[in-house]
């Protein structure tokens, strides 16, 4: 997210240190953007095949996932939002869902996903890089007795 899979945020992209918060995301450091790039290549190169830019194959894919999955890109650009909704139109083949994951098992991506103090205000399930099911997220209400 944030550009990063798009292509639109490469090794050379600047960032604002104050008014842009992702110079201060570990993963948007020039070195954990360089050492992601293939994720993004990947994306790519799906894309090209499918005639598709590599958000939209990266939306795509997320919706091969679960029915349950509803992606919530965010964004203040109409052009980006008729990109977005243009990931629907997207046929990945089972084939391309494994090509997809085996490129992203084979990387190891580099940066944790926010700092810190944010990191503590996302759902235990997210941080755990899990499903939130059982955990109740950061919910203060007690678990649902059995």
């Amino acid at each position: 997210g944030m550009g990063y899979l798009t292509g639109a945020i490469t090794p050379e992209t600047t960032f604002h240190p104050e008014a842009d918060l992702r110079a201060k995301f570990p993963r948007f450091t020039p070195e954990a953007r360089r050492a992601n790039q293939p994720v993004v290549e990947l994306l790519r190169r799906v894309g090209m095949r499918k005639e598709a830019t590599s958000g939209q194959i990266a939306l795509a894919w997320l919706l091969t996932r679960s029915p349950a999955i509803v992606p919530i890109p965010g964004t203040t650009k109409l052009a980006h939002l008729e990109e977005n909704l243009g990931a629907l139109t997207v046929e990945l083949t089972p084939e391309d869902v494994q090509e997809i994951e085996a490129g992203f098992a084979a990387i190891k991506v580099q940066g944790v996903r926010a700092p810190e103090a944010l990191l503590k205000t996302h759902d235990i399930g997210a941080n755990l890089g899990s499903s939130s099911a059982g955990t109740h997220g950061l919910s203060p209400l007690p678990a649902p007795k059995p």
